[in-house]
């Protein structure tokens, strides 16, 4: 399995183990497993901590293609002027 450095995201070591183990998933049975070996707020810790880290990488994604821009310089002396 490849592992995914969520630390690079802003996750604690213990969200990151969290998420190895929901991304570890390969079938609806695996995710349903769980979610009957758990509780109720576990599933929405889960929910919320997918959700995070899939919105934190695409801000992650965004931020390196804008950094990696060569046209619109124009819009990026604004962006970098924000950041």
């Amino acid at each position: 399995m490849n592992k995914i450095d969520f630390s690079k995201l802003g996750f604690d070591s213990y969200q990151s183990i969290d998420l190895q183990i929901l991304m570890s998933f390969k079938s609806a049975d695996d995710i349903q497993g769980w979610m009957s070996a758990v509780g109720d707020d576990d599933i929405l810790y889960g929910i919320n901590l997918l959700q995070t880290a899939c919105e934190l990488q695409m801000l992650a994604d965004i931020d390196h293609a804008v950094d990696n821009m060569s046209g619109f310089i124009e819009a990026n002396l604004v962006i970098n002027g924000v950041k």
